[in-house]
């Protein structure tokens, strides 16, 4: 009887290592959904930078380069980097090296071609389900007494990425208005109060803005 009931204690001892463990391991996947216009990040040498996605099939993408003080940012061919990539379901990365250049067909825009290797790995599930828009939404917002009218391209329980034409300091309060079309989503109240976790200068569509990352604080 002694001896069952060790075994059995330590079969549930290691399966509770065995669940801790996997939520600590980078677990090699399928590649996650790409969808033109979706944000990267881009990590080379310790360098951060934010993109968008162009183009992309299995094995490449293809990049808006990002912007260092206002300019783009190109990388010479051979240049190993992290692509970091947030979805609905989580947040992945996947080791990249850039192969050369390519134009944007319509605008004429230079394009950085990343080639993927490996696989992608999940790095962390999110707390709160991310909705991406199938079509950007516009929202009136107002900070430091200021009115302006910004561009929802994805929401969440917890907060929204909101592409505004003024940048705003991190802690920044921020008042939401919020069309019908995006109350539906977890039951939103028409106003919401935020505060600007992040912002940094981003290509949005053809021009260049500023991308808040916005937590909802009232509740």
């Amino acid at each position: 009887m002694e001896i069952v009931i060790v075994c059995a204690v330590l079969a549930l001892v290691g399966g509770m290592l065995v669940a801790w463990w996997g939520r600590r391991v980078c677990v090699p996947c399928v590649c996650p959904p790409l969808q033109v216009c979706q944000r990267l990040q881009i990590e080379v040498s310790g360098d951060v930078y934010s993109t968008l996605l162009y183009a992309a099939n299995r094995e490449h993408l293809e990049l808006y380069p990002p912007l260092r003080r206002g300019l783009p940012v190109r990388f010479e061919a051979g240049t190993h980097a992290t692509l970091s990539l947030a979805t609905s379901g989580g947040l992945y990365t996947a080791k990249a090296v850039f192969t050369g250049y390519a134009r944007d067909r319509t605008q004429g825009t230079v394009l950085l071609i990343a080639q993927v290797r490996g696989a992608w790995r999940m790095q962390q599930r999110r707390r709160h389900p991310r909705w991406y828009l199938p079509k950007e939404v516009a929202i009136e917002a107002q900070a430091n007494s200021k009115t302006f009218v910004g561009w929802v391209q994805d929401i969440s329980e917890g907060g929204m990425r909101l592409f505004a034409p003024i940048p705003l300091p991190e802690g920044m309060p921020v008042h939401l208005e919020l069309p019908p079309s995006l109350r539906g989503y977890a039951r939103f109240p028409s106003n919401r109060l935020a505060h600007v976790l992040a912002c940094e200068r981003a290509l949005h569509h053809t021009e260049y803005q500023f991308t808040l990352r916005l937590a909802f604080t009232d509740g």
